[in-house]
């Protein structure tokens, strides 16, 4: 059994475009309603929350970023939790600059972003 078994089917760790993302879905062909510019922005500014991922559909990745705000937020004594909104900016701004330049290319469904 590989590796890429164990991902279900209509999940790829590899978008269309060919640069690797993190848990998107494969692309369905079909035209999505929904903005790779304003997802990039929302990443850009909001990605800290995760607002980013609950507008193309990832809920479960949305409530990561989330629970890692939460769990800081109430941690806030300890130096460690400092650390978590840290990744998930810089996650977020990484996604943010993959969905502005074309490197996201696929919500939740696999329907195409609007460019």
């Amino acid at each position: 059994m590989s590796c890429g078994a164990a991902l279900a089917p209509q999940a790829s760790s590899r978008s269309a475009s060919g640069g690797y993302t993190f848990l998107v879905a494969e692309a369905s062909g079909r035209q999505g309603s929904k903005s790779a510019v304003a997802a990039g922005i929302l990443a850009l500014l909001l990605g800290g929350l995760g607002v980013h991922r609950f507008y193309l559909g990832y809920v479960g990745v949305g409530f990561a970023y989330l629970g890692a705000l939460l769990a800081a937020l109430l941690l806030f004594w300890l130096v460690i939790p400092l650390i978590l909104p840290m990744i998930t900016a810089v996650l977020a701004l990484v996604e943010g600059i993959l969905l502005l330049t074309g490197g996201f290319d696929t919500d939740a469904r696999g329907d195409r972003l609007l460019r």
